[in-house]
């Protein structure tokens, strides 16, 4: 009983829902329908707008988010190449300064009167006493214990005291073991000039009558001393930056700046083709560069030809 019951309800609710379909098919062009559904689209316009709006926002977000990681990888990308041009930037100024420096040595030497051979420092020596430097060439690039040292610009920096196969060690002029004879190239007066490291050399014993002027280039007096120079004669030293005696006394001094950086060497230019007298004993007490006597530069023989 309770069963057919249930069943007539299904099937009579089943008839209204068949009856208002096909009523609303019926009508569904009518005025009143269309006004309603007007009425309807009004009233969920706005709700249509805000969801169309939250999905707009939500795709911009994502959209966002992938143009950001999109700049990232980009601006990532850019300052690696920017790191790699300043690197090949600083590649390029090194090889400029070195090509600068090359190009002063040759044409230093295309105006020396002397031959020479290029080296490059390799080891500084500095203590309080001392002032060395370690060059890259030796003996076997014609280098001998005696051989004047010039910067790249042609002045003098020292003398070499020591020659290996492939090194040779240069005594600075600011070493104070060097001494070596200056003359004023304007006055023609001469005087020895010693080192006293990072401070101006000291041109002393010249004749009180001979007037000293700052300002004065200084060259190294080569025989005009008065006896065979351990240098050859006109290589620049430096000018006179300070007069501490006048003529009034025995004898005047000065003080003379290098006019090479002693302590900024790379490279030089050591003289191959001047014969210069003996050097004493290196670690010796320092003397003045004139000795009486001369040693030749040792020469090769040359070897026999064989016959056929």
């Amino acid at each position: 009983m309770m069963r057919d019951r249930a069943a007539r309800r299904h099937i009579i609710t089943y008839a209204i829902l068949l009856s208002v379909s096909l009523l609303l098919l019926a009508f569904s062009n009518t005025a009143q329908l269309q006004t309603l559904r007007s009425a309807v689209n009004y009233a969920l316009a706005p709700v249509e707008e805000v969801l169309a709006g939250a999905a707009r926002s939500v795709g911009g977000v994502f959209t966002a988010v992938a143009e950001a990681d999109q700049l990232r990888r980009d601006n990532l990308a850019m300052r690696a190449q920017m790191g790699q041009l300043q690197q090949e930037n600083a590649q390029l100024q090194a090889v400029k300064v070195e090509d600068a420096r090359l190009s002063k040595l040759l044409h230093t030497q295309s105006i020396l009167g002397h031959t020479t051979a290029p080296a490059l420092v390799v080891r500084r020596q500095s203590t309080q006493f001392e002032r060395v430097l370690t060059l890259d060439r030796g003996a076997d690039a014609g280098l001998t214990r005696g051989d004047p040292v010039l910067s790249d610009g042609g002045a003098l920096v020292g003398v070499i005291t020591d020659v290996g196969a492939n090194y040779a060690n240069v005594r600075l002029l600011s070493d104070t073991r060097s001494l070596i004879i200056g003359m004023d190239s304007a006055t023609r007066s001469t005087g020895q000039i010693s080192g006293h490291l990072s401070s101006p050399l000291q041109m002393g014993n010249v004749p009180g009558t001979r007037k000293l002027t700052i300002g004065d280039t200084v060259v190294t007096a080569g025989d005009e001393a008065g006896s065979r120079s351990l240098l050859p004669k006109g290589l620049l030293i430096g000018s006179i930056v300070d007069v501490q005696a006048g003529p009034q006394f025995l004898v005047s001094s000065a003080l003379v700046a290098p006019a090479a950086d002693l302590d900024a060497l790379e490279a030089v230019l050591v003289i191959t083709d001047f014969n210069p007298p003996a050097l004493p004993d290196p670690n010796a007490a320092p003397g003045p560069d004139v000795l009486p006597q001369a040693t030749p530069r040792p020469t090769l023989k040359p070897k026999p030809s064989k016959g056929p």
